[in-house]
């Protein structure tokens, strides 16, 4: 199953509610095999990603962007 729930216009790091804006926005997840999607914290027009995976499985995937 797939569900997706983000627009990249809502700009929740503009968001203040009295306290200031946000430093650093997570989406915490317990569930196996989550990503997330959230836009960049510095304003760029990049994407932070967000992984929940089993040890095993994130070794396996941290492998593919190691330099040897």
């Amino acid at each position: 199953m797939i569900s997706i729930t983000w627009s990249p216009k809502f700009g929740v790091y503009g968001i203040d509610f009295g306290l200031g804006r946000p430093k650093k926005i997570e989406i915490a997840s317990i569930n196996r095999k989550s990503i997330s999607l959230l836009e960049c914290r510095d304003g760029n027009e990049g994407i932070e990603v967000g992984l929940v995976l089993k040890k095993s499985e994130m070794d396996v995937f941290a492998s593919l962007f190691r330099i040897n």
